[in-house]
């Protein structure tokens, strides 16, 4: 039976704020720098954010849609709920999260043959229908050309979040409408930096006999091996896109 509005939790609210991306954009990252933000500003020492708790602090709409009114931290802050889905018209609060392409390639192609589902060459996947970067350009058109009047979008450049954490997180949580102190960002950032990610990913894999990923991997641009032939198609590919969002 088809699901009606499956990309909606089954109870949304007017003040739901959904964080979407195009997959490996670096959401977990910003899902984890988010969490980490409210629960350091409220000073709760009760909660830290981990591999297994960071659904029940920011739902995925796509492993759930059982979404809780009140999210683990219960705060007075709306809810935070991941999506990949192109564009929707009845998000009404969006922060879109874009990346440099070829590095969004080069890490989608990494995940996606870590998972075993994949059996041809880097080139072949970018060139793919189905998850190649004529994909990636229509999610991020969809995302950047299609906002109706009521919706609010707020876009954050994963470059940025790499170079200047701290002024990337407190835009956004300014213009969201949500108080987080300086200090109580500091300490979200140095709370999710690559070095504890990969411990606290560590820590999950080490006590889950089914998780079999590295998810969180080096960070940053990781397309500086790339064929110089891929990186000129893409670059041909995305050249509007890279110009109009400033990558």
């Amino acid at each position: 039976m088809l699901i009606r509005n499956k990309h909606l939790p089954k109870k949304p609210l007017s003040n739901d704020i959904f964080l979407v991306e195009y997959p490996k954009s670096g959401i977990t990252w910003l899902c984890f720098l988010i969490s980490n933000s409210i629960i350091s500003n409220e000073n709760n020492n009760s909660i830290k954010v981990t591999f297994y708790n960071i659904q029940q602090l920011i739902s995925d709409v796509h492993m759930s849609r059982d979404v809780p009114i009140k999210n683990l931290w219960n705060t007075n802050t709306p809810r935070f709920i991941k999506s990949h889905y192109k564009y929707k018209q009845d998000y009404s609060n969006i922060i879109y999260l874009v990346r440099d392409p070829l590095s969004v390639m080069t890490s989608y192609y990494n995940y996606l043959s870590g998972l075993g589902k994949l059996n041809c060459s880097f080139f072949d996947f970018v060139r793919s229908k189905e998850y190649g970067i004529d994909r990636w350009i229509d999610h991020v058109n969809s995302w950047t050309k299609s906002i109706k009047n009521g919706q609010r979008l707020h876009i954050v450049k994963y470059e940025e979040l790499i170079s200047n954490p701290q002024a990337t997180l407190e835009n956004l949580f300014n213009n969201v409408g949500i108080k987080i102190s300086s200090d109580a960002i500091i300490s979200a950032i140095k709370s999710s930096s690559l070095i504890e990610m990969k411990k606290q990913e560590r820590i999950y894999r080490n006590h889950n006999p089914f998780y079999h990923l590295n998810f969180v991997r080096k960070g940053g641009n990781n397309s500086d091996d790339v064929d110089s032939i891929v990186k000129d198609y893409v670059e041909r590919k995305t050249k509007n896109i890279i110009r109009s969002l400033e990558l």
